[in-house]
């Protein structure tokens, strides 16, 4: 079984499936929530420099803060889609993917909700995932008490403006 799960107005979804680990069946999220906007804000105005425009830093400055925050509403209600999702699950359940915001915003606590972190539960160090100047961790690997994670790590890679993490689990009850 598989679900998509579209957003309205944007290129960005989510999708669960069930996978069946000899024979036992679990849930997998992947979740894509709204960008921030930041790249192709800084973009358009490293382009608009490069043309010979002033660039007053006060508009890049409000340019940046209101596509944060449209993309910090569209995160929400994003989010709330996909927890809803994530609570009518009544088997074994693993959420990741790129929710574009830090551990301690709404969209990280309302996809989180009784799930368990897999980098608390076992990641070390300092975590971060998007490659960009400013060090965030804005991709998640969560799942439920029907599971336990040994290892978390990511993997450098530079062919995007995320690492992808990676997580070793055990099936608990198998």
């Amino acid at each position: 079984e598989s679900k998509a799960i579209p957003f309205d107005n944007t290129n960005n979804s989510a999708m669960w499936a069930n996978v069946d680990i000899n024979g036992k069946v679990i849930k997998v999220f992947n979740v894509h929530l709204e960008t921030t906007g930041f790249n192709r804000t800084i973009g358009k105005a490293n382009k608009m420099k490069i043309s010979g425009h002033n660039i007053e830093t006060n508009k890049l400055i409000s340019t940046i803060y209101d596509n944060y925050t449209i993309g910090m509403m569209v995160r929400a209600n994003q989010a709330e889609v996909v927890a809803e999702e994530i609570k009518s699950s009544n088997i074994s359940t693993i959420v990741c993917g790129d929710f574009n915001d830090v551990p301690y915003s709404y969209v990280y606590n309302t996809m989180k909700g009784e799930l368990i972190d897999g980098f608390k539960e076992c990641g070390k160090g300092l975590m971060y995932t998007y490659r960009g100047n400013k060090k965030f961790r804005i991709d998640y690997i969560f799942h439920d008490k029907t599971i336990k994670g040994h290892k978390y790590s990511k993997e450098e890679i530079t062919y995007s403006d995320h690492y992808p993490v990676i997580m070793h689990l055990e099936f608990l009850g198998y």
